[in-house]
């Protein structure tokens, strides 16, 4: 089983093929790895320094290009796609969302945010908007407007409904997963 240890960039890579006799990808809770899907290519998001073990179900990873950010656009934790675009986004303070063209592989521009708006942990795309969950206390979810990449709105959430680490879309609602004991 090959092992890949990668720093904190955008990679941009070829599908990984899963073999016939198992095509359920690996439930390993050990592997950090957030994939946004296209019609041509599967993107990679890696933590700096983290070591990533192919799962055995897998036989295939194939690194096409590397788009590396500019200095400050560290920690890239969620990744979202939306037509020719990728959408990357940073663990920083105050947290950045990077808009990347899918055909040239290089970036377009950069959204920041407020000050207090901090750590984009999860991306979710709905229609024309894109959705930001930020790692706050109580957490924070903005809304922003793909057409013309400004941001929309910011919900924040009640006191003691801290840090968002997960976003879902289903028909007209948006889910968040909140990192909170009890769940």
């Amino acid at each position: 089983m090959p092992t890949f240890l990668l720093t904190n960039e955008v990679i941009r890579g070829g599908l990984w093929k899963a073999l016939q006799t198992n095509p359920a990808p690996s439930t390993d809770t050990t592997t950090k790895a957030t994939v946004g899907i296209s019609a041509v290519c599967t993107y990679f998001r890696l933590q700096s320094g983290t070591t990533i073990t192919t799962p055995s179900d897998f036989t295939e990873l194939d690194k096409i290009t590397t788009l590396t950010l500019d200095t400050g656009e560290d920690s890239c934790f969620a990744l979202a796609v939306s037509g020719d675009y990728l959408y990357a986004g940073l663990d920083t303070s105050p947290a950045k969302i990077v808009k990347i063209d899918l055909t040239t592989f290089t970036k377009v521009t950069t959204l920041t945010l407020e000050t207090g708006e901090d750590n984009c942990l999860p991306l979710a795309v709905s229609g024309d908007y894109l959705y930001a969950g930020l790692d706050t206390w109580p957490a924070k979810i903005v809304k922003i407007d793909l057409n013309t990449f400004t941001k929309v709105a910011t919900l924040t959430l009640e006191t003691g409904e801290d840090n968002c680490s997960s976003l879902a879309v289903s028909g007209d609602y948006l889910y968040a997963g909140l990192d909170t004991s009890p769940a």
